[in-house]
């Protein structure tokens, strides 16, 4: 018998499952404000299971985007870094992460493979952890404000 696919990230995940959708919200009204084109993939269980939230069409192309509401007030973000986890799961297949905060208005975003080599790169024997990095430390993570 399989599970039937919620809707809500509240239904599924309960107090974590609020968080995220607030900060998936905050993400998908932030963009819309730009003039971009922003579809919110929540009800469909295909793309939610490959970490696609959001398809974005910008003037610079399509892109596919896994939103994470856990960049903390002093601009630090945390990466789940097992190789079955959000960043480094073969199954997941959006372009960017975003790391967002309603709080203070901040979006982080970056390419999903960057974030990989750079880990790769710099974190030896991360691959078990969840680590925090200061945003200030990843060069090419592009920082948004309202």
């Amino acid at each position: 018998m399989s599970k039937k696919f919620k809707k809500t990230l509240e239904e599924k995940y309960g107090a974590s499952g609020r968080k995220g959708q607030e900060g998936e919200d905050f993400f998908r009204l932030f963009y819309e404000a730009k003039g971009y084109i922003v579809i919110h993939n929540d009800d469909d269980v295909v793309l939610q299971t490959k970490g696609i939230d959001f398809c974005i069409e910008t003037d610079k192309g399509f892109f596919t985007v896994d939103v994470k509401n856990n960049l903390t007030n002093c601009k630090k973000i945390y990466v789940e870094c097992k190789p079955d986890g959000w960043l480094f799961s073969v199954k997941k297949k959006s372009d960017f992460i975003s790391h967002v905060n309603p709080t203070i208005k901040t979006i982080v975003t970056y390419r999903r493979i960057r974030m990989q080599e750079y880990l790769n790169k710099y974190f030896k024997g991360y691959e078990k952890d969840i680590i925090s990095i200061p945003v200030g430390c990843i060069p090419f993570a592009k920082i948004e404000e309202l």
